[in-house]
């Protein structure tokens, strides 16, 4: 059998065109088999990272929650210490006054004692010694009731004039951060820890008792607070009621809150730095003194 050459010489390029297809198919075949591997190994990983995104936002609010139960538990746990606190001091004050009174008292006692031994010893005449004994009993009795107003009751007012009630004001703003937190409604906007506004108007209404506005911004409220004197000046403040819904107030509503929480026989006194009167925006640098009710309502201003 003669073979021929020529036709194996032109069948080897098409065998190995043959092979070479072959083994592109089988090329593509593991490649294409790889990347369904690696697509299905990425969404398995997407799966697990989206798993673990939701673990991770679940974690951040419990945590979240946590730190708003902590700064909830710190506000009250502070409010509550400052309402012993305040009652402490209320009685420490208390017993010093008594102890004071009483010290003083004894004091004029003896005093009034060894005056009406004296007069025994040098008055004989029954009626001068009735009379010096009357004289003695009432200076007794005027210089008791002065010496116990002078400890119980000129102490109790720090508010007498202008310069103590902006003194009084300086330091209640000074420890305003710290204060507000005693108030249980919060700013609308930021989160819990966000604080209100400093108070922009401040109005005096007796019995160591002043009315305060204040803002975050957007909403408005008040607040009145009650201040401790001691020896002429303020000692602590205390926070008595905050009115959310009906501020700036109506005449009526400001007068059933003044006679609630105010002397009725006292003038009150108002200060701001910024009033709206006569058409017109007027500021000031200082905390001043006005005549106008800046806590009733005025929708045109004064």
């Amino acid at each position: 059998m003669k073979i021929d050459f020529k036709k194996i010489y032109l069948t080897i390029p098409f065998i190995i065109v043959c092979i070479i297809s072959i083994l592109l198919f089988c090329q593509a075949c593991l490649l294409n088999t790889g990347e369904v591997e690696l697509e299905d190994k990425i969404r398995e990983l997407e799966n697990e990272n989206a798993v673990l995104n939701e673990t991770i936002q679940e974690q951040e609010s419990i945590i979240e929650r946590l730190e708003e139960e902590k700064k909830g538990y710190e506000m009250w746990a502070e409010h509550e210490i400052n309402l012993y606190k305040d009652e402490l001091f209320a009685c420490i004050d208390i017993r010093d006054r008594h102890e004071e009174f009483i010290s003083k008292e004894q004091k004029l006692l003896q005093d009034t004692w060894q005056e009406i031994d004296n007069a025994y010893n040098t008055i004989s005449d029954p009626e001068d010694l009735v009379k010096k004994l009357d004289v003695l009993f009432a200076t007794y009795t005027r210089e008791r009731e002065k010496l116990r107003d002078s400890i119980y009751l000129s102490q109790t007012e720090c508010d007498t004039d202008n310069n103590a009630r902006i003194r009084i004001i300086n330091k209640f703003s000074n420890n305003w951060l710290e204060f507000q937190r005693n108030i249980s409604q919060r700013p609308i906007l930021g989160s819990t820890g966000q604080p209100w506004g400093a108070p922009n108007d401040y109005q005096f209404i007796g019995n160591n008792r002043m009315f305060i506005a204040f803002d975050d911004g957007h909403i408005a409220l008040a607040s009145v607070i009650q201040y401790n004197c001691d020896k002429g000046s303020t000692r602590w403040f205390t926070l008595l009621d905050t009115f959310a819904n009906d501020y700036p107030f109506s005449e009526t509503r400001w007068s059933d809150l003044f006679n609630q929480y105010g002397d009725t026989n006292r003038l009150i006194h108002s200060y701001t730095r910024s009033i709206f009167k006569g058409g017109q925006l007027i500021q000031y640098d200082n905390w001043t003194e006005v005549p106008e009710n800046v806590f009733i309502w005025h929708p045109k201003g004064y």
